[in-house]
């Protein structure tokens, strides 16, 4: 069964450009932190609540739907009862193209998986849309297992097979037919 989503990259322009010069001066000010921090200690920051936060407000935004408060499920937006889980990487390290684990190992806890990349200064570059089933069945989902046992699971994005998926694309949105769900 294929859903349609009326996509309103407008929405999604009016957020970006509500925040675009905080961003950007948060960007510099995290890159100087993380570096400093990197001289004092030898390890690399990791993890930025921001980013995963502005992720869901971007797909929230994109599809007219509506983010959902708290972390107890993987369900991070609804659009109407269509959920939608958010992954989202900013810049273009190494690993941005996997996704941190996922909780959700049953078909029926998220319709689907959107993966939002933004660049280095917090704008939204791109945007995947799959349905969850489909990648179940293609098993492009993958156990995450430490130390033997299985922690969640993984999505590793291939840009260029996942072309067909890509809904949007540096503020060139296309309208998308995403199925088989």
């Amino acid at each position: 069964m294929a859903i349609t989503f009326t996509f309103r990259p407008k929405n999604l322009s009016a957020l970006t450009a509500r925040f675009s010069n905080q961003l950007r001066q948060l960007a510099i000010l995290s890159d100087r932190v993380a570096r400093g921090l990197h001289l004092i200690t030898g390890k690399k920051a990791k993890g930025d609540q921001l980013v995963s936060v502005l992720g869901e407000a971007a797909v929230a935004a994109l599809t007219g739907g509506k983010v959902l408060p708290g972390e107890d499920t993987e369900t991070d937006v609804m659009v109407g009862k269509t959920r939608i889980s958010v992954k989202t990487r900013r810049g273009n390290g190494k690993g941005w193209t996997q996704t941190s684990p996922i909780s959700a190992n049953h078909p029926g806890t998220v319709d689907y998986l959107a993966f939002v990349h933004l660049n280095d200064s917090y704008a939204v570059n791109k945007i995947w849309l799959f349905p969850w089933r489909r990648l179940l069945k293609d098993g492009r989902i993958r156990p995450k297992k430490v130390r033997g046992t299985a922690r969640g699971f993984l999505f590793h994005l291939a840009p260029k097979r996942d072309a067909s998926f890509l809904v949007f694309n540096n503020s060139r949105p296309r309208v998308a037919v995403v199925g088989g769900r």
